[in-house]
């Protein structure tokens, strides 16, 4: 834009070779009017990569999968004893930390997110008082950030 067009207000005309809208979508312009950060790149664009490309697919989900791992144990620290309530407080948040998925599945689910995305995002849910209760897996490519960077908000498609 030339400093012409900005001081007397003038349209901008872009032309394109393509025939598609050039218009936000209601989602793109929701986020806008919400102070929401658009993405610096195309999320869903990796998710196409992530299922369209089988090495890098396999790749993924192995590194998630060695990461997550088999499973946990508890173990009680060298120097402490063992604290019986304490153990079986622990191993029954661990057991029921989601009631869909085991935490090794979560914990998978997240870094294929991590490995195709970037990054993860997970919602902590805590009880009345104020202990975590419960852990979910949000769609990384559903998040976005406020401009304040304190505030996330997740943006579904309504389709």
């Amino acid at each position: 834009m030339t400093e012409e067009n900005k001081k007397l207000g003038k349209a901008i005309i872009v032309k394109s070779n393509t025939e598609s809208s050039k218009q936000l979508s209601v989602i793109e312009k929701w986020a806008e009017e919400n102070s929401l950060i658009r993405p610096p790149y195309d999320l869903e664009s990796f998710l196409v990569l992530l299922e369209s490309n089988p090495v890098f697919t396999a790749c993924v989900n192995q590194i998630a999968r060695d990461t997550a791992g088999l499973g946990f144990s508890i173990n009680v620290k060298e120097d402490k004893k063992e604290d019986q309530e304490e153990y079986n407080r622990v191993k029954d948040f661990i057991a029921n930390i989601n009631p869909e998925y085991p935490l090794r599945i979560i914990l998978k689910e997240l870094l294929i997110d991590w490995g195709s995305i970037g990054y993860f995002c997970i919602e902590i849910v805590r009880n009345l008082k104020g202990e975590i209760s419960k852990i979910f897996r949000v769609p990384a490519h559903t998040v976005r950030v406020h401009k304040s960077k304190t505030k996330y908000c997740q943006v579904m498609d309504e389709k």
